[in-house]
């Protein structure tokens, strides 16, 4: 049997680090300072979002655009560091022995012109290849031809599906087990939670619960985003291996895990 990537659920998973933005503390999102700052805090795992720059290099950044209005894609390397954008090898290199790391793949447009093995998934995945000798590693994307591109570069890289609001588990499931996904990452509506629930898809706890026990029968453990800091109790009695929160709106992991403990 396939050992679990997330070993000790509830595992907690650093959003960009801190979170989004800026943290009370002045870290910033996807920064070296953020990621080392997640794992002081008590994170097991940090999340980063992975662009390919324009020069060919890969990138830590969330949006494609620019506070100026720039397009991200059409900027060097070089150019985004003046911007605070730093690459992913320089990032890489800083964080702490042994935290995991959750590579989200964006995607870019000219990806459609290039062969399957140079595209922006398949870069990642050949390093994502490369830092899983030395800690733990899961590349995520919402794209599923990015998760076939990676398995195709290192089929043993374990990956994950990102669903977006409004797709519930029942489909989330079944969608990352026949990409070869390890994980499923739905957005915490598919939780089934009162005001969270997917338009015309109520979720009741015994639908909820039969459905988390066909992912464990799967092979398929869970990753929820986008809750708020009222929601990660119940998300955690529901059911998930993992959750990607922004640390600095969090402030009683301990409590729900019994296992870490973290100041947010």
């Amino acid at each position: 049997m396939q050992s679990k990537l997330f070993a000790c659920p509830p595992v907690l998973i650093g959003h960009r680090g801190t979170g989004r933005g800026r943290s009370a503390a002045g870290h910033r999102e996807n920064t070296p300072e953020g990621f080392a700052a997640a794992a002081a805090a008590g994170a097991a795992w940090v999340e980063m979002d992975v662009r390919r720059a324009a020069d060919d290099v890969l990138v830590v950044l969330h949006d494609h655009v620019l506070p100026d209005g720039r397009s991200a894609d059409g900027l060097t390397s070089d150019e985004l560091r003046q911007h605070g954008v730093h690459a992913l090898d320089s990032i890489l290199g800083q964080l702490p022995d042994g935290l995991g790391v959750d590579l989200d793949v964006k995607a870019r447009l000219d990806d459609a012109l290039r062969p399957a093995d140079r595209t922006t998934g398949a870069m990642v995945a050949r390093v994502a290849a490369r830092i899983a000798r030395t800690r733990p590693v899961l590349v995520t994307a919402f794209s599923p031809p990015v998760l076939l591109q990676s398995r195709a570069i290192a089929p043993e890289l374990p990956v994950g599906l990102l669903t977006p609001p409004g797709v519930p588990l029942r489909e989330a499931v079944p969608a990352a087990k026949h990409l070869g996904a390890v994980v499923a990452a739905p957005y915490v509506s598919a939780f089934g939670l009162p005001g969270e629930l997917a338009e015309g898809d109520e979720v009741t706890p015994e639908v909820l619960g039969r459905q988390v026990r066909v992912a464990r029968a799967a092979g398929v453990e869970l990753l929820v985003w986008g809750l708020g800091h009222h929601q990660l109790r119940s998300v955690v009695a529901r059911g998930a291996d993992a959750v990607c929160i922004d640390l600095c709106r969090h402030r009683d992991y301990a409590e729900v895990s019994g296992s870490r403990s973290w100041v947010a």
